[in-house]
């Protein structure tokens, strides 16, 4: 078959897919209008995880991978929610015949206008967009009545609150009735491709100058200059038309107005995300069946635990609490007024009943609107749906039974050496640290898994798209430089770095490297999800108390010398420094100075869960020489009270069988996670 004849039969193919997704939409709108009648809610996560788990079966037989199936299924699901919400909130809030008029801070290609159109994607062919050149004319517009709609910046997950926002919606009596959360990407825009050493001039606004702030320092002899918006910054410099001058603003910006991409993704955080309101004059009702928030602003008395007792009200009525910004208020210094978002409908009893509670507690209080959620729970599949249909046990496995019992709860330690911070008693719950979508200290076995080396794009994506697709839920991988002293500290290559963090984004992975050097601590800290100290780092307490100071979860590997007391000394040096992300990871002892390997120690698990609440793991790479013997000892650190394990996976497993640790092959890796979850 010719490509003429295969690109046809692609597109034939695709017309066919948007076919059936339409024929699906129909049909869900079907569903809504059923569950309407019957009073049923919009979601059955239940249902929806079976259906998910069927469809990966399902298409593993058909060749495709259990990520790529959860990705679509995701879409689809999304694309149906929204279909659903968009029904009842229509039937509650009658659509209008009309134009609309959305108002919005800048020109065409502004992140506020590109978030508006994601915003009304539904109805944008009876929709206009009308930029302003400041927020206080965006409102005016609605106020007037020269819109119908604004979408106004609230916050920003790089560079914080837009106050100038906050003072306006305190000051208008528009509602709040909608939110989009907009991927930030930013780009330096210019004339033509050149070097970044030529660039004289960067414009932008200054909330993306602030946002690009790591980027904007390690460039020379390069004037930064705010602009009211990076829209209008991209225009100015497709006008002068200068080389030696560039814009930060979005790609779509510099398509817009012709201008090349001289770097893409410059903010200082990998998740760069602005939170967008949509205000309009007056209310609309939600249905008690979409998710939304409630956001309102209230004052208090000055005086002491007065903004407690208004929140202990939330509590009490079980309201999950998603923001609280504090304002100072106009006219009256060191007096603030707070901004919440709660989780929740002002229209619901229960709601209303903390609102009243709320009234009497406060001198002020206003809600600012109740509005649809903008982001959902995704249906998550079970790890045994994710990993290899059973293949058999691994040889010499034995008749070692993975299912262990559960270990029985610790009992408190006493504390002779007066630690406070890593303590049982401090905790005695238990510590459970969430990543991303996985929880690490609960009861799921959480499994680290990844190459022990990176070197390129194509080896760590192969590496991740096998840990994912055997159900693996973080990815690691070691992007220190190699030197010829064991004795020097090894630097991180950010390049190898940003490679792996690329990698564990495509495939829905949180990202672990090792840090050994205190200069790298805070450039690792913004790239990765978790950031490992390894063993003979367990005691370098200047690197401890730089960890301890970022907001990233540790794992801290304790040395091979090392006692327990010794080892939670350890991890109390992060505490302290106001990092509670600490996951502790028995890696072995040395107890024979002639034989390379550790011995791994699941006496120290049992012993040291009974001491701390903090998360442990196990290393057993540096322990064993046959890959045969890990599940025995995953599922025998279960028992002892293990939170989970890291493996070192290479598509070939072990180049060289003499190496001190043991790597796993993609073949193996599959068999000991099929022994672990089935």
């Amino acid at each position: 078959m010719d490509l003429d004849q295969c690109r046809k039969d692609i597109n034939n193919l695709d017309k066919s897919l948007l076919e059936l997704l339409a024929q699906r939409r129909a049909i869900s709108r079907k569903v809504i209008e059923d569950k309407l009648e019957r009073g049923l809610d919009l979601r059955d996560p239940k249902r929806e995880g079976e259906v998910l788990e069927t469809l990966i079966k399902a298409g593993r037989e058909l060749g495709l991978d259990a990520h790529f199936v959860t990705r679509v299924f995701h879409e689809i699901i999304a694309d149906s929610v929204r279909s659903q919400e968009s029904f009842l909130q229509t039937n509650l809030n009658p659509a209008t015949e009309k134009l609309l008029c959305i108002a919005y801070q800048g020109v065409e290609g502004a992140y506020s206008y590109l978030a508006g159109e994601k915003f009304f994607r539904g109805q944008l062919d009876n929709c206009s967009f009308e930029g302003y050149k400041n927020f206080s004319d965006v409102v005016a517009a609605v106020e007037n009545g020269q819109a119908d709609y604004a979408i106004l910046p609230i916050e920003n997950t790089t560079a914080g609150s837009i106050n100038a926002v906050y003072d306006l919606l305190l000051a208008t009596k528009l509602s709040i009735v909608g939110e989009e959360v907009f991927p930030v990407q930013h780009c330096l825009l210019g004339i033509e491709k050149a070097p970044l050493s030529t660039i004289r001039r960067i414009y932008s606004h200054y909330q993306a100058l602030a946002q690009c702030s790591d980027f904007l320092s390690r460039l020379k002899n390069c004037v930064q200059e705010t602009y009211m918006d990076t829209a209008e910054a991209a225009k100015k410099i497709s006008e002068d038309g200068d080389p030696e001058q560039a814009a930060i603003a979005s790609e779509e910006a510099g398509r817009i107005y012709g201008l090349e991409v001289l770097k893409r993704n410059l903010a200082n955080q990998r998740e760069n995300y602005t939170r967008f309101v949509i205000i309009a004059p007056r209310p609309n009702q939600v249905d008690s069946r979409v998710p939304c928030k409630t956001s309102l602003v209230l004052s208090t008395g000055h005086h002491e635990g007065a903004l407690l007792k208004a929140l202990s009200i939330l509590e009490h009525h079980k309201i999950n609490l998603t923001k609280l910004e504090s304002r100072p208020m106009q006219g009256s210094p060191f007096t603030y007024i707070f901004y919440l978002d709660f989780e929740g409908n002002a229209s619901d009893p229960k709601i209303q009943e903390a609102l009243v509670g709320l009234s009497g507690a406060t001198n002020y209080l206003r809600i600012l609107g109740t509005y649809p959620r903008e982001r959902h729970d995704k249906t998550r599949p079970s790890i045994r749906s994710r990993v290899p249909e059973k293949t058999g046990a691994p040889e010499d496995a034995g008749d070692h039974e993975p299912s262990t019992p559960t270990p029985e709860e610790p009992t408190v330690a006493r504390d002779p050496d007066g630690r406070s911070l890593t303590a049982l008693s401090t905790k005695p719950a238990g510590t459970i640290i969430r990543i991303g979508e996985t929880e690490l200290g609960g009861s799921e076995y959480v499994v680290f898994a990844g190459p022990d080396c990176i070197s390129s794009m194509d080896q760590i994506g192969a590496h991740a798209r096998q840990v994912s697709e055997c159900g693996a839920m973080i990815l690691h991988g070691s992007c220190l430089e190699t030197n010829d002293s064991p004795f020097k500290t090894r630097r991180i290559n950010f390049e190898l770095l940003e490679i792996l963090a690329t990698a564990g984004k495509e495939f829905g992975l949180p990202v672990m490297t090792e840090i050994e050097s205190v200069l790298d601590v805070a450039q690792a800290a913004q790239e990765v999800d978790l950031m490992k100290i390894g063993p003979r780092n367990m005691q370098n307490f200047s690197l401890l108390e730089e960890a301890g100071k970022t907001g990233r979860p540790i794992v801290l590997t304790r040395g091979i010398s090392a006692t327990n007391d010794e080892f939670l000394e350890a991890a109390e040096c992060v505490l302290v420094q106001g990092n509670q992300q600490v996951i502790l990871c028995e890696r072995g002892i040395r107890i024979d100075e002639r034989n390379s390997r550790n011995t791994l120690d699941l006496g120290t698990v049992a012993n040291i869960r009974r001491m701390t609440h903090l998360p442990v793991i196990i290393d057993p790479t540096r322990a064993i020489e046959h890959g045969n013997l890990v599940l025995p000892l995953a599922s025998a650190s279960k028992a002892f009270g293990a939170h989970g394990l890291v493996v070192d996976v290479r598509q070939n497993g072990n180049a060289n069988p003499a190496a001190d640790a043991l790597t796993l092959g993609f073949e193996e890796f599959a068999k000991l996670m099929t022994g672990l979850y089935t």
